[in-house]
């Protein structure tokens, strides 16, 4: 039978979107490597914004930990939310609601410890929820620890977009199916997996455990975003034909596969048309655009 749990940390409706960014191991902290960096940016003004930290630390352990964002210290001491032990270990999962110290733009990230005994760090991982003019997102946060044993399996059933992030110990090996693609995760090793329908993970080791740590599943109503683009003697004109303002619209001009031209044009309203000086273009060259509202981004592409 499994050990543990994960259960919501936030759930609801959102009028707006969810970002979710993560930075996977593992990593093995001591005194002779004594820290793990990674980071983040966020868009804009975020409702809320959620740091989630897994970790392996022998039993009894206790380590004095840092986790800092911005050269700001969380925490000093070990205080996860949620800890399984099993076989000497525990697994360890600390969630943080950072949203009154994270800023836009870039945001640093660091987890150190500067013990003799190792302490793995599997993932640092994000989620942004922004508001944005006309989305609709309903969505269930989780996270936890739930360790699945030799021979024992794990389902799960999504509508619309689901997040899994799931851990092999040093001599396990897990099976995944989502969405009716099958494929085999290697032992030591952290994933980020994505499914819309099902998800099932299979422990079919002999010894050593898989775990999930987070699931994230939402759905979200969207509102029209499209682009069109044409030849002219003048370039390439591309048109936005969606029905709200984008806070970006990147632009790429693809020749045999290779960027000629990029351009990032801001602040985007409907109706609103660019020009991209672009001469001697062969047939089947491709513009690829990349719509942004806060946290979402939507890629379209079209030969011209």
């Amino acid at each position: 039978m499994a050990k543990g749990h994960y259960s919501a940390f936030d759930s609801g409706t959102l009028e707006g979107v969810i970002d979710v960014n993560s930075s996977l191991g593992p990593w093995r902290l001591r005194s002779s490597n004594p820290e793990t960096k990674s980071s983040v940016v966020i868009e804009g003004r975020p409702e809320r914004v959620y740091l989630l930290v897994d970790a392996e630390v022998p039993e009894r352990l206790n380590p004095a930990w840092r986790i800092i964002l911005n050269d700001l210290s969380l925490t000093k001491v070990f205080r996860p939310n949620v800890v399984v032990g099993d076989l000497g270990v525990e697994h360890a999962l600390t969630v943080y609601d950072v949203t009154p110290v994270v800023r836009q733009g870039k945001n640093e990230l660091k987890v150190t410890y500067k013990g003799e005994v190792p302490v793995v760090i599997n993932g640092v991982i994000t989620v942004a929820l922004y508001r944005a003019e006309k989305f609709s997102t309903t969505f269930s946060l989780e996270a936890g620890e739930l360790v699945i044993d030799p021979g024992e399996e794990k389902n799960e059933q999504c509508e619309g977009s689901c997040i899994a992030f799931l851990k092999t110990s040093v001599t396990a090996k897990a099976v995944v199916e989502s969405d009716n693609v099958r494929r085999v995760v290697p032992p030591e090793t952290v994933e980020e997996l994505s499914f819309s329908k099902r998800f099932t993970v299979r422990n079919e080791s002999q010894k050593g455990s898989v775990k999930l740590f987070a699931l994230f599943r939402s759905k979200t109503v969207e509102p029209r975003i499209a682009v069109t683009g044409e030849r002219t003697s003048g370039g390439i004109v591309v048109a936005y034909e969606g029905d709200v303002r984008l806070n970006k619209l990147i632009v790429n001009v693809l020749k045999n596969g290779v960027s000629v031209v990029y351009k990032v044009f801001e602040g985007v309203s409907p109706g609103d048309r660019v020009t991209l000086p672009v001469q001697d273009l062969e047939s089947g060259s491709s513009v690829r655009a990349v719509a942004v509202i806060a946290g979402y981004r939507k890629v379209m592409e079209f030969k011209v």
